[in-house]
């Protein structure tokens, strides 16, 4: 019983983390899988996964300036 309450309060410390920090986080995630990809998989040109990181930051820019415009029912420009 005692284990199954620390195991509890073990996965709430973490996420409050996780919920605290999700804005640095989530893109520096995205980043370390970048890395691991291109240094574990020879194969792939380095020049191709940094366009994809790249198009994949963009597109996912412009979708969060689109969510936030249309919650708060703004003009973007």
């Amino acid at each position: 019983m005692f284990e199954r309450i620390k195991n509890i309060l073990r996965f709430r410390a973490v996420k409050r983390v996780y919920t605290n920090h999700e804005r640095i986080l989530v893109p520096f995630m995205l980043l370390v899988g970048v890395v691991i990809d291109v240094v574990t998989f020879r194969a792939i040109n380095l020049i191709t996964a940094f366009i994809l990181l790249g198009v994949y930051s963009l597109v996912a820019g412009a979708m969060i300036l689109f969510m936030h415009a249309h919650d708060t029912k703004q003009e973007l420009l």
